[in-house]
């Protein structure tokens, strides 16, 4: 939120906030278990090898700290003023759309996301890109409070 607070101008106010959905986690997870298996079975029959078990658990690592900063790093909001996506770390994108703009509102699901609760939510307007919020939770919610606050 601080990108956002950073940028907001006078009189702005924020209507819904969010980060990423924690599904992205799973895959970096999949990858430390998968990683414990190959450690453990190569324990089970080789024997001590401490290197080369810090190394797998290191490498296994590396996408569970690269999720946890994009989690992180990512910032999805509504203001009454405009919808703002900002992503990155070092190098930062921001995609912004005013709230005059707007014409649809997207929400996309796949069968997972309407397991899990996430979906990715769309904003297309006049004459630019379309905002989307990639894999947040709940996003029929979010949808509803930006369209009450689009006509009320």
């Amino acid at each position: 939120m601080k990108y956002l607070k950073r940028t907001m101008s006078i009189g702005e106010q924020v209507i819904v906030f969010k980060h990423p959905h924690w599904v992205q986690f799973i895959h970096p997870i999949n990858v430390i278990s998968f990683a414990v298996f190959i450690v453990s079975t190569f324990l089970f029959f080789a024997g001590d090898y401490e290197l080369f078990i810090l190394i797998v658990i290191f490498i296994s690592m590396i996408p569970l700290i690269y999720a946890y900063i994009k989690q992180v790093c990512t910032e999805y909001a509504v203001t009454n003023k405009r919808v703002v996506c900002k992503t990155g770390f070092v190098s930062i994108k921001t995609n912004e759309l005013r709230k005059e703009k707007i014409e649809n509102i997207i929400v996309n699901y796949s069968i997972l996301g309407r397991i899990l609760g996430y979906g990715d939510l769309s904003f297309t307007g006049t004459g630019g890109s379309p905002v989307t919020f990639n894999k947040i939770g709940r996003p029929k919610s979010v949808k509803k409070k930006i369209e009450k606050s689009l006509y009320f």
